[in-house]
């Protein structure tokens, strides 16, 4: 669970970004994730995890408008 803090913060970014481009961002980074940890770690099973979280996020980013 986050702090306070952390949860403040986050509430500052979806302020100024909306959720929609925050939920485009973590997509990225989940992208990001899964090609490190293939290329890394050679660890497919993992990355592939990290890659349909990427699809999952990406979709509810559309829904709520990027």
């Amino acid at each position: 669970m986050m702090t306070k803090e952390e949860l403040l913060t986050l509430e500052a970014l979806i302020d100024r970004h909306g959720v929609g481009g925050i939920l485009a961002n973590v997509e990225q980074i989940c992208l990001d994730k899964a090609a490190h940890i293939a290329t890394e770690w050679q660890d497919t099973r993992t990355a592939k995890h990290w890659t349909l979280a990427s699809g999952f996020v990406g979709g509810a980013a559309r829904k709520v408008g990027v």
